[in-house]
């Protein structure tokens, strides 16, 4: 036989609201429990749980009342560490820009740029790494006869680098008919004319490669009869350089120095842009004469 729904949907309900009330009527789910309550049931939990009964818990009840509800504690969001400050990077000084010619640079390049050892050396260097060893040369030149604020520590370093690069550059004027002429007048005790012409012929070579091709000279020699061993070299007409000469082995070394000192005042008299320093004293007069007088200073002497 069939149930129909109108009679066991009731007693559904009815047998469940008639069980609920008989358990939970006299139970009071709102008053919290004493702390003897809580001791009895914590002694209770712990006689039923032996293998975590030393486990320390509070056996006082809190003095705070137990709420029905307990709310959770919002969780406050740790904020991030603040990065720390860095300081800001110094910013780098501009270096005057130096721009590379298109074509063939010209002998007094970098003169007029006003540029110091610092940012020559620099030119210099970065020429070399883009394999234009002729710029480069150039860069040392102007440190040895433009930066005004080189020493002679400056200029050694710049002599030195020249001596290397000059197997490493092309002949600056390989045409003879361009080619400025310099002429020395030399006068010298007859004592010391007998073997003197291999020296002069040196000495012309010497000059067309410290020039690289620019300048040839041409060397008139007179000798002197005078009693007083004293000698001259002179460029043209200009003022003359006069030496002392002691013996023999002291040619080479007085005649080249005299040449120096030739080329450094000519060059004072005809510009102003350029100037020639001492001549060194860690080096021979004809090491000076080959690196120290940069190619400008042979062409300025040559005019």
């Amino acid at each position: 036989m069939r149930i129909p729904w109108y009679i066991y949907a009731p007693l559904s309900l009815l047998v469940t609201f008639l069980t609920l009330y008989i358990c939970v009527r006299n139970v009071d789910t709102v008053t919290p429990p004493s702390p003897e309550a809580i001791q009895e049931s914590l002694n209770e939990w712990r006689e039923e749980n032996p293998s975590i009964r030393d486990t320390k818990l509070s056996d006082t009840p809190s003095s705070h009342p137990i709420s029905a509800e307990v709310k959770p504690k919002p969780i406050t969001p740790i904020p991030p560490k603040p990065k720390p400050a860095s300081q800001p990077e110094p910013k780098p000084q501009p270096q005057p820009v130096v721009k590379i010619p298109a074509i063939s640079p010209a002998l007094h390049s970098l003169v007029k740029q006003n540029l110091t050892t610092k940012q020559l050396s620099s030119y210099a260097n970065h020429m070399l790494k883009n394999n234009k060893p002729q710029l480069a040369r150039l860069a040392y030149e102007r440190i040895i006869d433009c930066a005004r604020d080189a020493n002679s520590s400056d200029r050694e370093q710049a002599a030195t680098a020249i001596s290397k690069l000059t197997n490493k550059t092309p002949l600056w004027n390989p045409d003879p008919s361009t080619r400025k002429k310099l002429t020395l007048s030399l006068t010298i005790n007859d004592a010391y004319t007998a073997d003197i012409k291999p020296l002069l012929e040196q000495l012309q070579e010497t000059i067309f490669n410290a020039s690289d091709g620019t300048v040839t000279a041409s060397i008139k020699l007179t000798p002197s009869s005078s009693s007083v061993p004293l000698c001259e070299l002179s460029i043209g007409n200009h003022p003359p350089i006069r030496f002392s000469i002691k013996n023999q082995q002291d040619i080479n070394s007085k005649i080249h120095q005299a040449l120096y000192f030739a080329v450094r005042n000519r060059n004072n008299e005809s510009q102003k842009l350029t100037s020639t320093p001492n001549i060194p004293k860690h080096i021979s007069p004809k090491q000076a004469v080959q690196t120290y007088l940069t190619r400008l200073a042979w062409v300025n002497a040559a005019k």
